[in-house]
């Protein structure tokens, strides 16, 4: 049965389905700010639904196609270059692995682990198993191994995910290894992964990657005061995005003579 033949529901209905939602929501705790992400997800997947929208005992292949796995590389792999490094996929077998959990003890470097869709800790095993999640490791010329970067919470349905990007050793810190880096990692994002929207968290406080996600193009959505608890310490955090369509690939190297 179609849109234009279903019988549409009592408004009273409409209201009270929709004041559970609110009120369930309320109960889990998202903010303002949720509840209207929580409708604007609603009603994409409405539009993704066509007019035929999916009826009781139908197949909801909307959904479906939003928790699709990504294909997971093999640890290794090669997904990206710059001119000084590689970013090659990392696993819990890689042989950095151990060097990159260390760095995640780091207090605010913990920060990496957070997601915006479902923000409870959680340790790098466990997303690394999540088949939403995709990790690279940027490793230098001569094999040290210098930014940890990840896709977090991949959905093919929006084509969007979570941008993280963290350069481990204090050694390697200020000397433009983030940044360059990140423009690879967005190159494999949009190109490769095929996502349409990147957007990435960060503490209000942390300066040096605002002025990072800045330079490479994204622009703040929102400030949430007190998004995040680190340490028993509430902290702001800052939501910021890029559009493909804002972001300039780079050219594919002239064909060799």
């Amino acid at each position: 049965m179609s849109d234009e033949t279903r019988p549409r529901m009592p408004a009273a209905t409409v209201e009270t389905l929709a004041r559970s939602v609110f009120e369930q929501a309320a109960r889990y705790g998202f903010t303002r700010i949720d509840q209207v992400r929580l409708a604007s997800a609603l009603l994409s997947l409405c539009n993704a639904a066509g007019p035929a929208a999916t009826g009781p005992g139908q197949k909801a292949t909307a959904t479906a196609a939003a928790t699709r796995s990504v294909p997971t590389p093999p640890s290794g792999a090669g997904l990206a270059h710059g001119a000084r490094l590689v970013i090659h996929a990392l696993d819990a077998s890689h042989p950095h692995f151990s060097t990159v959990a260390g760095w995640l003890q780091e207090l605010f470097a913990a920060h990496f682990l957070l997601s915006a869709a479902s923000p409870q800790s959680r340790n790098l095993e466990e997303l690394l198993r999540c088949d939403r999640n995709v990790f690279g490791l940027a490793c230098l010329d001569d094999g040290r191994p210098a930014v940890l970067l990840a896709y977090l919470d991949h959905d093919e349905l929006h084509q969007r995910a979570e941008m993280r990007v963290l350069v481990g050793d204090p050694g390697l810190r200020r000397q433009g290894y983030a940044e360059e880096a990140a423009r690879a990692w967005l190159a494999y994002g949009f190109g490769s992964l095929g996502l349409g929207k990147v957007f990435a968290q960060t503490l209000q406080g942390d300066v040096r990657t605002m002025q990072l996600f800045e330079r490479l193009g994204f622009a703040v959505e929102a400030v949430l005061p007190g998004e995040l608890c680190i340490a028993g310490e509430r902290h702001a955090a800052v939501r910021c995005a890029l559009l493909r369509d804002a972001y300039v690939l780079p050219a594919d190297p002239p064909p060799s003579a």
